[in-house]
């Protein structure tokens, strides 16, 4: 009989119909996605091949068991969800090898697991048990040994890098009869050849974008440095032009010229890549200048950000200033406590829409909400004497208490010192300058005026008063610079203070020395008025008294009552209105100074009043702690010899103490936390006039027009250049190249 060829419509149509029975067959089968979860990998990621052995897939000829699981018809359609380069562009694959029979087996499907390797189709660290089978009464299931080839001789174990295989019941002797088939082998060679060859289509395109990657990288760490360098300094980038060579190019390109006198790749990159105009791809434009800055400031504000959530408590400190083209910026500083002690940081000058106490509390709270800090933390604030800044009810002040009732307001005590200093000075009437200008014979003329002020000098009054204000004005300058340091706590704060105030006290009786001193570089011995004739006056204190002649001091007495005694006596009431404000908040901390000498009872007192203060920090168990913590201080014989030799508060000393050797810490955790909450308290906002400093070089009249996010970025560096120079950029360099390398033509 003769065979009968089927027509082309006949072979479609049996075509159909086995694809009919097969679809049915599938929809029926249970597959393994619904019994264990996937991961995707994505296609994309360029990892490093790894040490182990690589799988081979796709060219295995595996016999027996194993020989259909990889056999594909590469004319079946893939999924778009799963075929690598599909419209979609979900450049994945699964590693459950059960999925593969979804993908498309092509050049894209080998390369990838060629780079990839098969480490993460092993899931060798699983739980096996999942996957159980019983056989007969026996119960099998995947072991961690069957990824281990072990030698016969040596016992030594090598990883298997390839798997695929459920028959646990033949596992071991199948598995090594797989591991030693001709098959095997000559698939293992197959995949270390095309690894080493890397014969992929795109490899050309991919180690081309590596190079191009990696030469940018390399001139962009010379960038880098370069930024740090005048960032930390306030100096300015740009100059006149952008022009290489060109004594007007700024100090960005004049010292990248300067490092390519020295360096011959960044040399060579000027010489065949800069100055080539628009279009061309240098990496030394200003474009290129200012992402840096802003990459690098946010990293910079990002560490300190890092650093006030692992202190846990902070304290704030906001003022405002105008720069130079007359917009009001609100910087921002914070006090945290590190393991070696307190620190402040600049962060930003905040956003201000008004000079309300409303608006600069909006201000403050978004940007903390922004940076993720929780006000509830804050334990501190300090401000200016401004009404809208320290106003205790409508204030800002106020208003963060309302949110955090902890937040504990200190008045800066540097802007408390300069007040007592000026108001001392502004309570003599009859002063130098005064007489100067009440003087009818004063003329405007440069050279009449310094002649009256030089006749001025040589009164006694003015010696006297010279000879007074320059021992008090040194120790006010000596104290208000001890008082703007940043590491400076509470207590050392109000002891300056008092002991400022002491000694103005202890001038008073010191009248006579003063007149000594100032007859001596005067050269004068007697008084303005007692060379000036003054008729005596009659005077009637009623019209039933009878009259008397008026009583007069003498000159020496009336100037010691009317000047010198008024200028001492304001001064002391001036330091002690300002010591007031500081009373409250040494009421609470003020025993920590003095544990060693305090009784039990004084203890128990003030560490009980800390707890019902902060009820969320302090435990109860803190009043048997400090009483504990008392006696370990009178035990520490370094403490007890050299106390007084300290280069730090007794504070500062226990804290550091407690947070460096672990054990302690364990013992008196709540003394911990009481020195740190203390520790946190910001005492004058003198960071804040630091970053007006940096502003003032940073954006002057040549740099008015610089955007808010650069100024920031800059003045975070000026202002914390340590952090600037321990921030590693190579991560953050890294993903800039990957996301700005542009082509070059090499």
């Amino acid at each position: 009989m003769a065979y009968h060829h089927k027509s082309g419509y006949q072979k479609a149509k049996d075509r159909e119909a086995k694809k009919k029975r097969e679809e049915a067959v599938i929809s029926k089968t249970v597959k393994i996605t619904e019994l264990f979860p996937t991961i995707s990998v994505n296609v994309n990621r360029e990892d490093p091949p790894s040490n182990s052995p690589l799988p081979c897939v796709g060219q295995c000829g595996l016999s027996g068991q194993f020989g259909h699981e990889f056999e594909r018809d590469n004319s079946v359609a893939a999924k778009p969800e799963a075929q690598a380069g599909s419209k979609g562009d979900d450049n994945s694959f699964s590693t459950d090898i059960g999925q593969w029979s979804e993908v498309e087996i092509n050049d894209t499907f080998y390369n990838f697991w060629v780079t990839r390797g098969s480490e993460c189709c092993q899931h060798s660290n699983a739980d096996f048990t999942i996957s159980m089978q019983i056989d007969g009464k026996q119960k099998r299931y995947c072991s961690q040994n069957l990824f281990y080839r072990v030698h016969s001789r040596n016992g030594e174990k090598v990883p298997r890098s390839w798997n695929g295989f459920c028959d646990w019941k033949n596992a071991a002797s199948r598995i090594q009869s797989h591991e030693n088939s001709i098959a095997h082998r000559n698939a293992t060679i197959t995949f270390s050849q095309r690894v080493q060859v890397r014969g992929c289509v795109d490899s050309a395109i991919v180690e081309q974008y590596r190079q191009e990657c990696a030469y940018a990288k390399s001139v962009l760490e010379k960038v880098v440095s370069v930024i740090k360098f005048l960032a930390e300094r306030g100096l300015a980038f740009r100059g006149h032009t952008e022009i290489l060579g060109s004594s007007s190019n700024g100090n960005f390109l004049g010292i990248l010229e300067l490092i390519a006198q020295f360096d011959p790749f960044l040399s060579s990159h000027i010489d065949n890549h800069g100055g080539m105009g628009k279009g061309s791809v240098s990496y030394l434009s200003s474009t290129i200048c200012d992402e840096l800055i802003d990459v690098m400031g946010k990293q910079v504000m990002k560490t300190i950000l890092s650093e006030i959530r692992g202190a846990k408590f902070y304290s704030i400190s906001v003022d405002s200033t105008p720069d130079i083209s007359h917009v009001d910026r609100l910087s921002c500083v914070f006090r945290y406590v590190l393991n070696d002690g307190p620190i402040e940081r600049f962060v930003q000058f905040l956003s201000m829409k008004g000079h309300g106490a409303e608006d600069l509390f909006n201000s403050l709270y978004s940007f903390l909400e922004e940076a993720k800090l929780d006000i509830k933390y804050c334990r501190g604030q300090s401000y200016d004497d401004a009404s809208n800044m320290a106003g205790k009810y409508s204030g800002l002040q106020g208003r963060s208490r309302e949110k955090n009732p902890l937040a504990e307001y200190v008045p800066c005590f540097a802007h408390s010192l300069n007040l007592v200093g000026a108001s001392a000075v502004n309570c003599v009437t009859t002063t130098v300058l005064e007489n100067i200008a009440e003087d009818p014979e004063e003329k405007v003329e440069a050279r009449t005026t310094a002649a009256g002020i030089a006749k001025k000098m040589d009164q006694l009054e003015y010696g006297i008063l010279l000879e007074l204000w320059t021992p008090i004005l040194d120790r006010f300058h000596k104290t208000s610079l001890k008082l703007q340091s940043p590491q400076l706590d509470l207590n050392e704060a109000v002891q300056l203070l008092t002991s400022l105030k002491e000694y103005v006290n202890s001038l008073r009786a010191q009248f006579d020395f003063f007149e000594k001193k100032g007859k001596e570089i005067t050269g004068s011995t007697s008084y303005k008025e007692e060379n000036q004739r003054k008729r005596k006056r009659s005077v009637q204190l009623t019209r039933h008294d009878g009259s008397a002649d008026e009583t007069v001091f003498s000159a020496q007495l009336k100037f010691r009552v009317i000047v010198f005694l008024p200028v001492l006596d304001h001064l002391n009431s001036a330091l002690c209105k300002r010591s007031e404000a500081y009373s409250g908040v040494c009421d609470k901390f003020g025993f920590l100074r003095n544990i060693q000498s305090l009784e039990q009872s004084d203890l128990r007192r003030a560490s009980r009043n800390l707890i019902d203060t902060y009820v969320d920090d302090l435990e109860e168990s803190f009043e048997d702690e400090i009483l504990h913590f008392k006696e370990y201080l009178l035990a520490d014989t370094y403490l007890q010899q050299n106390e007084k030799e300290l280069k730090c508060s007794i504070e500062l000393y226990m804290y550091r103490a407690l947070r460096n050797i672990s054990a302690l810490q364990d013992i008196f955790p709540n003394v911990a936390t009481a020195l740190h909450i203390y520790l946190s308290l910001v005492i004058t906002n003198c960071s804040d006039e630091r970053s007006f400093s940096a502003l003032k070089r940073i954006k002057n009249y040549l740099r008015s027009a610089l955007g808010d996010d650069k100024l920031n970025s800059l003045t975070v560096m000026c202002t914390e250049s340590d952090i600037l120079r321990s921030c590693d950029f190579n991560e953050i360099l890294s993903d800039f190249v990957e996301r700005k390398c542009r082509k070059m033509n090499f």
